[in-house]
């Protein structure tokens, strides 16, 4: 039986002002599974994964990572042990050169090869922040979750602040990680080429109804016409995706708020 990896129940958060940007969220992401969450800016994707990574408490509600607990303090280590995380904004200590960056996680022996995995050069470790293009930071980034060897790896926004060019590559190499480790993986994004290349699962945080939603997998342009449209104002766009770099063979529907 395959387990899961997150377990979101019923998450509600309400701020002392009154705004609620969750509201009765549901995820189950199981062993091996390449989710991706959509949302709109200001749909609340960065609260969730406040919540996820037990940075913020609910209102309501439960989330389980690896069948633990995030919200225990006593039980954090465990779940932090098995989990990388990529932040949007990536993260790097800013006085340290990327090899010390990668080297507090203590497993120095794996620095060089990991970096020429995510394609930076030998002489780049001795590089900090301020001599670092963006795609550099995202890669070192990549390199910084996956030094532990997690079994959970979540990147928020990995494609944020990069040109075209440099975001096409990031999804890419994303593309060549994910086979070459067995990661289950959770990507939040409002980049719809990273879904459209990284995702075997897809979800949508409404913005208006405030919950996750799982977009249907379409196989065929015949299934649109099988899909309910029970709102008027529900805006449909196709984006293809593909499991390999010579095929689009499927579609998936995303429905926005």
């Amino acid at each position: 039986m395959i387990s899961s990896v997150i377990s979101v129940q019923q998450l509600t958060q309400t701020f002392p002002t009154g705004e609620t940007p969750l509201k009765n969220v549901c995820l189950e992401v199981l062993t091996g599974e390449h989710a991706i969450i959509l949302g709109r800016s200001g749909a609340g994707k960065s609260v969730l994964l406040e919540h996820l990574l037990g940075l913020a408490y609910p209102t309501e509600g439960s989330i389980k990572l690896f069948n633990l607990d995030v919200f225990d303090p006593t039980l954090q280590p465990a779940i932090y042990a098995q989990l990388g995380v990529m932040f949007q904004e990536v993260g790097l200590i800013h006085f340290l050169s990327i090899y010390e960056n990668l080297a507090l996680k203590g497993q120095v022996d794996r620095i060089k090869t990991l970096c020429c995995q995510v394609g930076l050069q030998e002489s780049d470790l001795i590089k900090k922040h301020r001599e670092l293009s963006g795609g550099m930071k995202k890669r070192a980034g990549l390199a910084r979750a996956l030094i532990h060897q997690p079994k959970l790896l979540i990147l928020d926004e990995p494609t944020s602040g990069l040109d075209p060019l440099s975001s096409l590559e990031v999804i890419y190499l994303i593309d060549e990680l994910k086979n070459q480790y067995p990661l289950t993986l959770l990507i939040i994004t409002h980049d719809y080429q990273v879904a459209a290349h990284l995702g075997s699962t897809f979800y949508y945080l409404n913005k208006a109804s405030k919950q996750l939603e799982k977009i249907p997998i379409l196989e065929d342009t015949d299934t649109l016409q099988r899909v309910p449209t029970a709102r008027a104002q529900f805006l449909y766009q196709w984006i293809p995706f593909h499991h390999n770099a010579n095929t689009f063979e499927n579609y998936f529907l995303l429905v926005s708020d």
